[in-house]
């Protein structure tokens, strides 16, 4: 495991355990204070697991889960190994987004090559509408469809 991947944090959490269709445990820490607002998402964590799984391939680790705590100060969410770390609670999209990381990581070519391409997608149907093109996650991957819309 490269270091910049690991993570540790303190504070109150819910912590909820599960297993995905496959059987791989599921643990999610939620800070009681975003818990409302983020277990929409989460709840949706197996399915996205399974749908990610179709196209990147099987899940390459042991464990899968998230940790959302009550940090807005922070203002970005990271893709720690096996448990994204998130500053709030996150939405569909952004969930989905930093579960992919599980497979990929940080790759600079792949993100400049996945993000440029979808990103230039998302200009091309949009009519160059650079607003409506940002939103090419949830677009690309078909969130809206499969998962029934973001938060």
């Amino acid at each position: 495991m490269a270091t910049y991947l690991v993570t540790a944090t303190f504070g109150h959490f819910q912590v909820k355990t599960g297993r995905t269709k496959d059987g791989i445990p599921i643990i999610t820490a939620v800070d009681p204070r975003e818990a409302k607002d983020a277990n929409p998402a989460l709840a949706k964590l197996p399915k996205m697991i399974a749908f990610e799984e179709k196209i990147f391939g099987p899940y390459p680790f042991d464990t899968v889960g998230a940790i959302v705590d009550d940090a807005p100060q922070v203002g970005y969410a990271l893709e720690t190994q096996t448990k994204p770390v998130f500053d709030g609670a996150p939405d569909d999209s952004l969930l989905l987004h930093e579960l992919a990381h599980q497979w990929y990581g940080d790759s600079v070519a792949l993100t400049a090559r996945l993000g440029g391409n979808l990103y230039a997608e998302r200009v091309v149907v949009e009519g160059s509408q650079q607003t409506k093109a940002m939103g090419f996650w949830s677009l690309r991957l078909g969130l809206s469809f499969y998962f029934g819309g973001g938060r």
